[in-house]
């Protein structure tokens, strides 16, 4: 009889903690689709009309890192009032957002989304999780997309994988290598690759033509342990340019560099100390994307909000002046075109706002709150990995952000 009794005690006890498993479940599902439908429009990339960009002035890529990957990833668009349209995926720990004619493509592991004036969805073999940091890119001259994404370590060397094409095909392709740097001058694709047992760095242009490759590149003997790249790689007049930081370690100094790289010679034209200062805490800027050239001034914002200017002419550095500030505003990306400086800021109360500058002395000129993204990434284990100004919108984004 005793037995029984236990038996059917212990019955109950699974059965109230099924339920009582499947209530927190249910609870946690509940309150996050219902918070996400409070805050944003909820849509599936499949569902999304060619007009879905016409009224959008931005969008971010949020993702789970591979620690977290459930939590997945949103991509976040936001209209003129500031309000959120966000679809979610599968998670790409450092991916990116690229934006073509009237068209963004949007990567998942083992697909892609092409959105906007033309659609398309593609499916793929192998499944990629983890980017390079703003990687992907749009061929201007050749209207094509790509992708770079890091698969890790193979059986012999390092691996790759390029993705690339447009709204009637697109392939995909394991490359040899470990890509520092990433950049285009919009007809070629351009990657500085390290090798990971000699440390050895390399420019290469990435051909695409037939079955990609890496063409023969230079050597880059200044990337070492005390000098690495953080930048994108910006093509003016066959020069490469990028930026190398020094962050010593268990020192608050940090040091950069503008480098030069001689396309058609194929090899390093220079390096040149751009400027230094010394921080408490954030040591590189937010973000790859972080400088700019303009006619002949390169401009580089500093994780500090201090922008450094470099004359591509004379290859010497000019003035530096810093961004007029709030205080209190946390920086977590930055996105540079030809009108305008534009800071997605976070503010003291968590609330977060996308802000612009003027290239002259670093002038405050507007901002604009977005509605419900501080609610987004409290509830999800997920960062931001790239942040964009939709260029297709440029008249309407002036109008906000000019005044």
């Amino acid at each position: 009889m005793r037995k029984v009794v236990l038996k059917m005690r212990l019955k109950k006890k699974l059965v109230i903690s099924i339920i009582i498993g499947f209530v927190l479940f249910s609870s946690y599902y509940l309150l996050k689709n219902l918070f996400l439908k409070e805050n944003a429009a909820h849509v599936s990339e499949n569902e999304f009309k060619p007009s879905f960009l016409n009224d959008k002035l931005a969008t971010i890529y949020l993702s789970a890192s591979i620690d977290y990957q459930r939590e997945g990833s949103y991509t976040i668009y936001i209209n003129k009032k500031g309000e959120l349209t966000t679809s979610e995926g599968d998670a790409i720990e450092l991916g990116s957002i690229a934006q073509g004619k009237k068209m963004l493509l949007k990567e998942n592991p083992s697909e892609i989304n092409i959105l906007g004036k033309k659609t398309a969805h593609f499916k793929f073999k192998n499944k990629v999780h983890t980017g390079y940091g703003q990687a992907n890119g749009y061929l201007k001259n050749k209207e094509i997309f790509y992708t770079l994404n890091n698969q890790g370590f193979g059986e012999k060397d390092y691996k790759s994988l390029i993705r690339w094409g447009n709204s009637q095909n697109f392939h995909e392709q394991i490359l040899n290598g470990y890509f520092v740097s990433t950049g285009n001058d919009e007809d070629k694709i351009y990657v500085i690759n390290q090798n990971m047992d000699t440390d050895r760095s390399t420019f290469h242009e990435l051909n695409l033509e037939d079955k990609p490759t890496l063409q023969n590149g230079g050597h880059i003997k200044l990337i070492n342990e005390d000098w690495e790249v953080y930048s994108n790689i910006i093509i003016k007049d066959k020069l490469a340019y990028f930026i190398l930081y020094h962050t010593p370690e268990d020192s608050k100094d940090v040091s950069f560099k503008v480098a030069v790289f001689d396309i058609e010679k194929k090899k390093l034209r220079g390096a040149y100390l751009l400027g230094s200062y010394k921080s408490e805490d954030q040591l590189i800027p937010p973000n790859e994307k972080h400088f700019y050239i303009k006619g002949d001034i390169l401009y580089h914002l500093t994780a500090n909000s201090k922008v450094y200017t470099f004359n591509t002419k004379t290859m010497k550095p000019e003035e530096s002046y810093s961004l007029e500030h709030e205080e209190g505003l946390n920086v977590k990306f930055v996105y540079l075109n030809s009108d305008h400086i534009y800071l997605l800021n976070q503010k003291k109360t968590g609330e977060y706002e996308i802000s612009s500058y003027s290239y002259q002395k670093g002038k405050r000129l507007n901002s604009l709150k977005i509605k419900g993204l501080d609610k987004i990434l409290d509830k999800n284990h997920v960062s931001e990995y790239d942040f964009l100004m939709l260029e297709q919108n440029r008249n309407d984004i002036l109008k906000i952000f000019n005044k």
